[in-house]
């Protein structure tokens, strides 16, 4: 049962300040960006290579500076934050735009950080590129050495996302189809979350239904913008409540600690994790897995006992895994099965993990879920 109606909830509206989305919205970057701005565009070399920030930049002709920043590294390195925030001090930046994956956006959130206390905060614009959906996120994901350490506040939330659809073209489908699986683990954990609400509910639901079935699509149909932005509303629709005081759980938390301490990509990780977790979770919120299930059209789960719907929909979840031919199994990814202890100890340092839906308390929970992960037959 979701846990608002027994306890109650308080809807916090999210800090997101305006979202436009549609064909060609890139072009209003003329418009929102004036001549006496100096600007730094962050983003990593395959996106330069993708031609997005040359059309980026085609929109910044006028302004009195323009740098950009093409070496963002996966996971955000502090080091890499580091320089960018040396290169907008440099020439004083009113603007920063971010231009990619969750990478460039959460490396540029943590560039915001250092201005938090000190006034004179670059106007940050992000154009995202994936699903993943940090670009509406308070929290900052940063690695340091094999951790990842999560910084939270939410004056770190861009000014403003523009999704277009034909930014999103240039991810290629092995980028592009994990972050929807990072998207659709934000319906997965934000439905069955320990402080859910009503209003995210429904938007989980309808969220999971768009993202599972336009990354259904595009397996087949890659250049299809229409599905493109059909997973990019889903994503927003996702991440604006459940990044946005929703708790989540040990998806999360083993997500973080797959891609800290294996160097797994964010959204693979999310990929391969969401399944075992469910099948973990699922007798405490298989009622949760049972609504995701249906709205996905996962057949008979709606008559079936909460936890046969939750090992229902975890299956259908791997069908899609490998319908998109995505990594299903951390073995796949070369994580080593002897570190698994290692890495299960890891997660008992994420916040996320504390807030599962079910309580957590031994290192040999999180190892099972770790060992499922790694090589369950499929």
């Amino acid at each position: 049962m979701e846990a608002w109606l027994e306890k109650g909830f308080a809807w916090i509206p999210h800090p997101v300040k305006k979202v436009t989305f549609g064909e060609g919205k890139i072009g209003e970057l003329a418009e929102i960006v004036n001549q006496q701005a100096r600007v730094v565009v962050i983003t990593s070399p395959s996106v330069v290579r993708s031609g997005l920030v040359d059309k980026v930049k085609s929109h910044l002709k006028t302004v009195a500076a323009l740098e950009v920043y093409d070496g963002v590294k996966p996971h955000s390195p502090i080091a890499t934050v580091e320089d960018v925030r040396q290169l907008v001090k440099k020439i004083a930046a009113t603007h920063v735009i971010s231009v990619g994956g969750g990478s460039s956006i959460d490396t540029t959130k943590g560039v915001i950080l250092d201005y938090l206390d000190r006034g004179n905060k670059p106007f940050h614009v992000a154009i995202p590129t994936t699903l993943s959906g940090g670009e509406y996120g308070k929290d900052v994901g940063l690695t340091d050495g094999n951790k990842k350490k999560i910084f939270s506040d939410v004056r770190v939330v861009p000014d403003l996302v523009i999704l277009d659809p034909i930014a999103a073209a240039t991810a290629p489908l092995s980028i592009f189809m994990p972050s929807g699986m990072n998207a659709f683990a934000h319906c997965v954990e934000g439905l069955a979350s320990v402080k859910g609400n009503a209003i995210g509910d429904a938007l989980f639901l309808h969220s999971a239904r768009l993202l599972f079935s336009s990354l259904f699509e595009l397996a087949e149909r890659p250049d299809d913008l229409v599905q493109r932005g059909k997973a990019q509303a889903g994503a927003l629709m996702a991440a604006c409540i459940g990044l946005g005081g929703i708790p989540k759980g040990i998806e999360h938390a083993l997500a973080h600690v797959v891609g800290g301490r294996w160097k797994v990509p964010h959204a693979i990780a999310h990929a391969i994790m969401i399944a075992p977790c469910m099948r973990y979770n699922a007798d405490t919120v298989g009622w949760a897995h049972a609504m995701i299930g249906e709205t996905i059209g996962v057949p008979g789960v709606a008559k079936m006992a909460p936890r046969d719907a939750s090992f229902a929909t975890a299956e259908a979840v791997d069908g899609l895994l490998a319908r998109m031919k995505i990594p299903r199994r951390l073995s796949d990814v070369g994580v080593p099965r002897d570190d698994l202890k290692n890495g299960a100890a890891d997660a008992f340092d994420d916040l996320y993990l504390h807030s599962n839906p079910k309580k957590i308390t031994e290192t040999s929970d999180v190892l099972g879920i770790l060992e499922d992960a790694w090589g369950r037959p499929l």
